[in-house]
C-alpha cells in the first residue's frame, strides 16, 4: 500500500542485588549455559519464546494478543525516535482527522522534546489560542495525569474528546515561575488552511496555517485575486505553522522560485531523492515580485522546507524568529489493525543544511507573539522593508 508522506526524559542497585539472591536461590545447580548465549543473535523465535514462558509460567494469565501488541509497540520504542508511533485503531482514527479538516478537541498541534508533549503550535480562534496556549509551552499533566514518556497519540487521545467536555492542561512555559493550569471546554475543531487579504493596497498577505492537500492551489488562486487588485508585494505567514505534505511545500515554492532544488531526501530506502520546482505553478508570474516570509518557533516542518528554500535561492528575506527544528520525513502507514507513522528519512536545504533541532534563523529576528488586533511587529518589519524595495524597483 502506498504510503502518505508527511512531514512537526541507587534504587536499581538494590533491586538487581534482591533479584540476584532469588534467582540465585531458583536456579537449578549446575553447568551455566550462559556463556553460550552471550554470543547468540535474538531472533524473533526468541520473541515467541518470551511470549510463550510468560503465557505459560506468569502469576497472572495475561491475554495473548496483548502481549503480541506489546511486543510490536516495543519494536517502535526500540528505535528511540520521537517521530514514529503506533497507532491502535481509534488513535489512528485521531491521527488520520488531522487531514480530514476537523476534529474535537481544545485546537493545539504537539510534538514530543526531552520526554514531555510540546505545543507547537495553538490554532487560532481555538478554546486553546483564545485562553492564552503558545508555541513551546510543556503539558506535564492532561487532567492529573503526567505525560512524561507517553506515546504522542496516547497524549493526543487524552486532550482530544466530545464536544462540551472538559480537560485539564498543567502546563510549564518558559521564564514562568510556576505550573500554568488551563481549564478548557473541548469543541469542534476546524483545520484552517489558506487565509489572505490586501494590506495597504499593495502588498499580497497570505497566511497558510498547514500544508494540506490543495494548499498550494488555494494559495496560487489567492494571489490571482490579489494582483488583480493591485498587489506590489508578497507576504507569506508561515508563523504557528506546524507542516503537513512535503509534496505541497515543494508545489508552493514553485508558486516563488522559477527553477532549482526545493528539498534534498535522504534516507535509507532511498539513498537520495531531489524535489525541484515544478513547472505547472509557473502560470502565475511573480517571480519578480518582493517576497517576505514570516516564521517563528510554532513554523515547522513543511514550514521550513519552504522557508529554506526561499532562503537558499535568496528568493525572499526571512522575518521573525528561528523555526523549531524538525528534518525528519514520515510514512503513514495502514496496518491490519491500526497503523503507523514511521520516519523513513530526513530532509536537507537545497545547500544541503540539515536544520533537525536548530531550525533556520531569521535574515531579520523580530520577537514577538501575534495578537488579534494588537501589534504585531513582524508583519510591521515585513511591510517596512517590502516599501523600500518597492520604492527601488519603480526608481529602476
Amino acid at each position: 500500500m502506498k504510503a502518505l508522506k508527511v512531514i512537526g526524559f541507587i534504587f536499581l542497585l538494590v533491586v538487581f542485588f534482591l533479584a540476584g539472591l532469588t534467582v540465585g536461590y531458583l536456579l537449578p545447580r549446575g553447568k551455566s549455559t550462559l556463556s553460550s548465549q552471550i554470543s547468540k543473535k535474538p531472533s524473533l523465535d526468541y520473541v515467541q519464546e518470551v511470549i510463550d514462558q510468560v503465557k505459560r509460567k506468569y502469576v497472572e494469565e495475561v491475554p495473548e494478543d496483548k502481549l503480541i501488541k506489546g511486543a510490536a509497540k516495543g519494536v517502535i520504542e526500540a528505535l528511540g525516535d520521537p517521530y514514529s508511533h503506533l497507532f491502535d485503531p481509534t488513535h489512528f482514527r485521531l491521527f488520520r482527522d488531522d487531514t480530514s479538516g476537523f476534529f474535537y478537541g481544545v485546537g493545539i498541534q504537539i510534538d514530543l522534546k526531552d520526554h514531555y508533549p510540546v505545543v507547537v503550535s495553538p490554532i487560532e480562534g481555538t478554546p486553546a489560542y483564545k485562553a492564552g496556549i503558545k508555541a513551546g509551552d510543556v503539558i506535564v499533566e492532561v487532567d492529573g495525569r503526567p505525560t512524561k514518556d507517553l506515546p504522542i497519540d496516547q497524549v493526543v487521545g487524552m486532550i482530544r474528546g466530545e464536544e462540551g467536555t472538559k480537560v485539564k492542561l498543567k502546563i510549564f512555559r518558559h521564564h514562568s515561575s510556576k505550573p500554568l493550569i488551563y481549564n478548557l471546554t473541548r469543541a469542534k475543531i476546524e483545520q484552517p488552511n489558506v487565509t489572505s487579504k490586501l494590506i495597504k493596497g499593495e502588498y499580497a498577505y497570505i497566511r497558510i496555517h498547514t500544508f494540506n492537500q490543495g494548499t498550494s492551489d488555494k494559495v496560487k488562486n489567492a494571489l490571482n485575486n490579489l494582483l488583480s487588485k493591485g498587489a506590489k508585494a508578497i507576504i507569506v505567514d508561515l508563523r504557528n505553522n506546524p507542516g503537513g505534505l512535503l509534496n505541497e511545500s515543494v508545489f508552493l515554492a514553485s508558486l516563488f522560485i522559477k527553477k532549482g532544488v526545493v528539498v534534498r531526501v535522504k534516507g535509507r530506502a532511498n539513498k537520495e531523492q531531489v524535489y525541484h520546482t515544478v513547472s505547472d505553478y509557473h502560470e502565475i508570474k511573480v517571480f519578480d515580485l518582493p517576497l517576505a516570509v514570516l516564521i517563528n518557533r510554532g513554523s515547522a516542518s513543511a514550514s521550513e522546507i519552504f522557508s529554506g528554500a526561499i532562503r537558499d535561492h535568496k528568493r525572499g528575506i526571512l522575518i521573525g524568529e528561528t523555526t523549531f527544528g524538525k528534518a525528519s520525513v514520515q510514512d503513514v502507514i495502514d496496518l491490519s489493525e491500526g497503523g503507523m507513522v514511521l520516519t523513513t528519512a530526513h530532509y536537507y536545504t537545497p545547500n544541503g543544511e540539515n536544520i533537525s533541532k536548530k531550525g533556520i534563523k531569521p535574515d531579520i529576528e523580530v520577537k514577538g507573539q501575534m495578537k488579534i488586533g494588537g501589534p504585531d511587529p513582524q508583519l510591521d518589519k515585513a511591510i517596512e522593508i517590502l516599501s523600500e524595495k518597492i520604492k527601488k524597483k519603480k526608481a529602476a
